[in-house]
Order: structure tokens, then C-alpha cells, then sequence
């Protein structure tokens, strides 16, 4: 069993330690909201880069349509210039008829391929110039992306260099909590990564506001093992105050 003395000194170094890794989950959470930040201006300058990859495969497609739309046009005329000889020759009514009919459907489907190609081709000059406007604002944003990105970096970097710092802190503080309430400890912390160890006010815990019994409290006072809040399951302490008292009674 420790000394009054013993308890005050090892409540202090646990509110010392609880403390720190607060400050420890903090900076974790802020490297991950950073990290979250960095990963979403990628994401943007990817999708921009993949629209535009879509956009020119879909040129391709219109101009490799527009190509072969523009052979077949060409086939459709040299087939309708051949009627019209055949017309111009032809000696009797039931040819003038088969050949005036033939040379009406092929020009119905020359007016088709005609309209086909003024629509791949408007449709190829609204492509381009939409292509030609994503780079321009890809070419800016990326710009701007590489110097926000290294920012967040930075920022990170900074992070990491504070979160050793406050690990070492943090050994230095465990070097002097006992074993078996180290291990309490560590257990509270993997359940309640932010203030593992409250204060008790007012008969009340400061993690959760609920109402901490006579009971419990004495039991804190005694200092013979940490007691939990029934409700949140943190490590409950006294203000220091309240400590200072209990270790010269």
C-alpha cells in the first residue's frame, strides 16, 4: 500500500501523463485532418486529369467516326454519280423509274451522312475548346495544388517533430508511474483516447458529469488503488488542491 505522499505524487504524474496524451491524440487527429486535406487535393487534380483524358478519348472516337462517315459519304456520291449515268441512259420508263428511285434513296442518305458529319464536327469543335479550357485551369490549379500540398507537408513534419517531443515527455513521466497502475492507465487510454484521467468537482466527474458517490470518493482519498468512474470508466483524481490536503492528513 503507498503513503499519502505516494498516492499525490502518482495521481500528479498520471494527470501529468494524461495530459500529455491528450496532447498526443490531438496532434494525431490533427495529422489525420491534414493528411485527409492533402489526399482531397489529389483527388480534385485527378479527376480534373481524368476528365480531361475522357473528353480527348471521346475526340478520338468522334474524329474516327467522322472519318469513316466521310469515306462513306464519298463511296455514296461516286455510287449516285454512277445512277445518274445510268439514268441519263436509260431507255425505257421501268428503268427511268428504278434509277430515279435509287438515285432518291442514295441522295436521302447522302443528306444523312451530311447532317452526321456537321454534328461530329460541331460536336468535336465544343470537345477541343472544352479540353483546351480544363488544361488551362488544370495547369493553374496544379500550380497552386503543389504549393498547398507542400504547405500541409510542412505542417505535418512540424507535427511529427512536436509528437516526439511529447513522447519523450511522455517516457520520462512513465519512467516514475508503478507498473500496476501504468497498465490501468494504458487500459483507460486504449478505451478513452481524450482525458483518460478527471478531476472530481462538486461530487461530480468531469468527464462525464455524472455523480460520483461519498463512496468513491473516499476510496480516492484512501489512495490504496485507482478508482474508476462508473459511468465514462475514466481514472478518477481530486483537484490538487484536494490532493495536497489528503497527503498531510
Amino acid at each position: 500500500m503507498m503513503s499519502p505522499s505516494e498516492t499525490t505524487e502518482l495521481m500528479k504524474n498520471l494527470k501529468r501523463l494524461s495530459g500529455v496524451d491528450e496532447q498526443l491524440a490531438r496532434l494525431h487527429d490533427t495529422k489525420v485532418v491534414l493528411k485527409g486535406n492533402i489526399h482531397s487535393i489529389e483527388t480534385e487534380i485527378d479527376t480534373q486529369k481524368r476528365q480531361i483524358e475522357e473528353t480527348t478519348n471521346r475526340i478520338k472516337e468522334e474524329t474516327h467516326q467522322e472519318h469513316k462517315d466521310e469515306i462513306l459519304l464519298k463511296e455514296t456520291e461516286e455510287e449516285k454519280s454512277k445512277v445518274q449515268a445510268q439514268l441519263n441512259t436509260a431507255k425505257t420508263n421501268e428503268e427511268l423509274r428504278i434509277f430515279k428511285k435509287k438515285r432518291g434513296e442514295l441522295q436521302g442518305r447522302i443528306s444523312e451522312l451530311e447532317d452526321a458529319i456537321l454534328a461530329h464536327l460541331t460536336e468535336l469543335d465544343k470537345s477541343r475548346e472544352d479540353v483546351e479550357e480544363r488544361k488551362k485551369l488544370l495547369t493553374g490549379r496544379e500550380e497552386e495544388a503543389t504549393r498547398n500540398i507542400a504547405q500541409l507537408r510542412a505542417e505535418i513534419a512540424q507535427r511529427e517533430q512536436e509528437r516526439m517531443a511529447l513522447s519523450q515527455k511522455r517516457d520520462a513521466i512513465t519512467a516514475q508511474v508503478p507498473a500496476g497502475p501504468l497498465n490501468k492507465y494504458q487500459r483507460v487510454l486504449a478505451r478513452e483516447k481524450h482525458h483518460p484521467v478527471v478531476e472530481v468537482r462538486n461530487n461530480t466527474c468531469q468527464g462525464c458529469f455524472m455523480k460520483v458517490t461519498l463512496q468513491e470518493i473516499n476510496l480516492i482519498w484512501r489512495g490504496e488503488d485507482l478508482v474508476l468512474c462508473r459511468n465514462c470508466h475514466r481514472i478518477l483524481c481530486l483537484p490538487e488542491d484536494e490532493m495536497g490536503e489528503s497527503s498531510s492528513t
